[in-house]
């Protein structure tokens, strides 16, 4: 996961933004805790990241003559998709992610991007109809259900809060929440400043909002 979160920064921003995202993954005491653990989430996070990545290349890669990308470009974007998907069904919120993402940029993606996502999505179907079908037949997906709690408002700083300090106790964690609308002030601030809001500030604010994604 760490050195495709380099990538990913590197790409959609900078080299020294790459490397600064992956010493924040690299330090995590959430993503280390849960490394740990025999689970999908590691490897879901990790799909995560590498889609985005192939995502991202779509629309910043150099075109070639007949105004797509390479066709490996999509080849990625593909495989990555089809194992996030069977990696955990929340994937899908990444995928919402970006179909909004498109349909605010359609203009700065190759003029077939429309019909390839669509083909893409049609693949995805078919590919995952055999788990569809298995759930069908079982009657429902009830003991698929994650036993969690009904999120709130704070859960979503709360995610924040773990990712950079870990499962701290109620009090530690209290206190680190309640700096969170402090940074939200200072990330508007410096968006208004910058008086434009890239295609690649929109995309992650949009990660940012969608769980899961």
């Amino acid at each position: 996961m760490i050195p495709a979160v380099y990538l990913l920064g590197a790409r959609a921003y900078s080299v020294r933004a790459g490397l600064f995202a992956a010493l924040l993954t690299a330090v995590s005491p959430f993503l280390n805790w849960y490394g740990n653990e025999i689970r999908m989430y590691s490897l879901f996070a990790l799909m995560t990241i590498l889609n985005q990545y192939f995502f991202t290349r779509i629309f910043m890669e150099e075109r070639r003559a007949d105004g797509d990308v390479k066709g490996r470009i999509w080849l990625g974007y593909i495989i990555t998709l089809i194992l996030g998907i069977f990696t955990h069904y929340f994937f899908i919120f990444n995928t919402i992610t970006q179909a909004i993402f498109f349909l605010f940029y359609r203009n700065i993606f190759p003029k077939r991007a429309l019909r390839m996502f669509a083909l893409v999505m049609l693949l995805v179907i078919v590919v995952f109809s055999p788990w569809l079908h298995f759930v069908a037949m079982q009657g429902a997906a009830g003991n698929s259900q994650p036993m969690l709690a009904k999120p709130t408002s704070i859960d979503v700083f709360n995610t924040f809060s773990q990712f950079l300090f870990g499962f701290q106790n109620d009090h530690t964690n209290t206190i680190l929440v309640s700096l969170w609308p402090l940074l939200v002030l200072l990330i508007f601030l410096s968006l208004r400043r910058s008086q434009h809001i890239s295609p690649r500030q929109y995309i992650s604010s949009l990660v940012f909002l969608f769980p899961y994604s």
